[in-house]
């Protein structure tokens, strides 16, 4: 996935490393801002990723064609960004 590789694999892998830790027992507080850091970062590569993709559909009706910005506000409406 596109997504995955912009999103350095070693980051994921750390955050996944800090969901386990924080299973087994409190993380530090470094750790949690770490955490929240690496989060933030991921959500904001998925969303761009997803935005992008939702970009490329073109939504063809068999008596209309819909214009790509009405697409584009009904995507911002519903999409909690």
């Amino acid at each position: 996935m596109d997504m995955i590789n912009e999103f350095d694999k070693d980051k994921l892998a750390r955050i996944n490393e800090l969901a386990k830790f924080a299973k087994e027992r409190k993380l530090t507080s470094s750790e949690e801002k770490e955490r929240g850091i690496l989060r933030k970062e991921f959500l904001e590569n998925f969303r761009s990723g997803f935005r992008q993709q939702l970009s490329n559909i073109k939504v063809v009706h068999p008596d209309e064609v819909i214009e790509e910005e009405e697409i584009t506000v009904e995507i911002e409406e519903t999409v909690e960004v």
